[in-house]
């Protein structure tokens, strides 16, 4: 839309107020504020259509208006044929105009008229930097003056809002999310399949229940990178680094991700380059192995080590057998409630909290219960069931999955030994031990 010069330069005088037809006006192209309420938009058509138009807009000599945007759109709704204008004597028309104090002033007079919203703040200050080469830690003094309170780190996290994907940005602009979310999201700001999962996450996530918490959705972009990127980091499993992470200094696909309070977590976003160099090591560690002839073999493992190993698989086992059982003797067939009792029987706080972490479930003040509780509300038998049998393998209290076992009459003990005998071998199982005679245990003497 673009103004009538025309009309601006016979109807505007300085220190005149003069009513301008509404078409003979537009927005300025650098105005600040680009989210318009439209809800508080129809509250003051309704009001100017009332009561009129009370302060007149500030309009520059070339027809965009400089203050009172929300009024020309607000008169349009309420269909008004003239609004009352003020010709702005610092315009950009004028000889020694300063863009920044102007663009400056504008945003002032619009925050101080209806706050900006930070997105709005964010792309302005990032036009001052930008374009206008104004340095950040300038631009607290600058607002100051114009009675706006702003940090110079809260200026730079604004900024940086303008880095994040659409979908992001339209959460912070309905409320959804915060700029304190957004300063988050940005940890993965270079990882679009990280951002895509974290996306997921949050349109399934169940705010009414979980209020989504800053913890929480730092914790959900961890989550995400871990699950599509590879951590140099890592010292156990598949994909722990077998090469010196060291070589990948300097490299571009190399992120470190560093928070204020947290340890560093570094990732590799090239797969390709991390197998081809993990595929180098394991062979290069293969050829030397192979060519060393003095290298022991690999120690056997020890019986008892072995043993042991066997036996906590069989309780294991054991616990998997006596959650089917229980539920079985619960009414031979349970219906969700049956399931919930049994739940709240066999999760006592360790493993009600472990169960929790491990989902991501956040809770305030450390409320597991009431969290667990929430979320385990509504779920069918199928889901029910996995978190009788998560419980009961957690490492948390052993005497109340016991104590429940008891209740309803399972011998956990001889499904351990069942399980026992179906694992160990017979190389390994242990031998009955035979009692010496307490004359044989004595050593004979000599006869005098």
């Amino acid at each position: 839309m673009k103004a009538s010069a025309a009309i601006l330069a016979v109807d505007l005088i300085p220190d005149h107020v003069a009513y301008l037809p509404i078409a003979a006006i537009c927005p300025d192209p650098n105005q600040p504020r680009t989210e318009f309420n439209e809800t508080e938009l129809q509250g003051l058509a309704t009001d100017i259509a009332a009561r009129g138009i009370e302060h007149a807009l500030l309009v520059q000599a070339n027809g965009y208006i400089k203050d009172g945007e929300r009024r020309w759109r607000a008169a349009q709704i309420a269909k008004l044929a003239t609004v009352p204008c003020l010709l702005a004597i610092d315009g950009v028309e004028v000889a020694g105009h300063d863009p920044v104090a102007y663009l400056l002033d504008q945003a002032a007079d619009n925050d101080h008229a209806a706050k900006l919203t930070p997105l709005d703040w964010a792309r302005f200050l990032k036009k001052l930097v930008e374009t206008h080469g104004v340095a950040v830690k300038d631009i607290p003094a600058l607002l100051a003056a114009r009675g706006i309170t702003m940090s110079r780190p809260y200026a730079s996290n604004l900024m940086r809002l303008t880095e994040l994907p659409d979908w992001a940005q339209d959460k912070i602009k309905t409320g959804a999310l915060t700029p304190a979310h957004g300063k988050h999201l940005l940890i993965a700001k270079d990882s679009p399949k990280a951002l895509a999962e974290v996306k997921s996450t949050l349109e399934n996530w169940d705010t009414e229940y979980d209020p989504l918490t800053i913890e929480a959705l730092r914790y959900a972009v961890l989550n995400a990178l871990d699950d599509v990127h590879l951590d140099l980091e890592c010292r156990h499993g598949d994909k722990a680094p077998q090469f010196d992470t060291k070589t990948c200094e300097g490299c571009p696909n190399r992120k470190v991700i560093s928070e204020k309070g947290c340890r560093d977590r570094i990732f590799c976003f090239d797969e390709t380059c991390f197998n081809k160099k993990q595929t180098e090591a394991v062979n290069k560690a293969a050829a030397k192995k192979k060519q060393d002839p003095t290298a022991k073999p690999t120690r056997p493992i020890d019986p008892k080590t072995r043993e042991r190993q066997l036996r906590q698989k069989a309780e294991t086992i054991a616990r998997r057998h006596a959650v089917l059982a229980i539920v079985g003797k619960a009414n031979g067939h349970p219906d969700t409630a049956d399931m919930h009792l049994l739940l709240n029987r066999i999760a006592g706080y360790s493993e009600t909290k472990q169960i929790c972490e491990r989902r991501g479930w956040q809770s305030k003040n450390g409320h597991f219960f009431a969290t667990f509780a929430t979320r385990t509300k509504g779920l069918g038998a199928s889901e029910l069931h996995g978190l009788l049998l998560e419980a009961a393998l957690a490492n948390g209290n052993d005497e109340r999955f016991i104590e429940t076992a008891k209740r309803y009459h399972v011998n956990l003990k001889a499904l351990e030994k069942t399980a026992l005998a179906e694992l160990m071998p017979k190389a390994v199982a242990k031998k009955p031990k035979v009692k010496k005679s307490s004359a044989a245990a004595k050593p004979k003497g000599k006869k005098k």
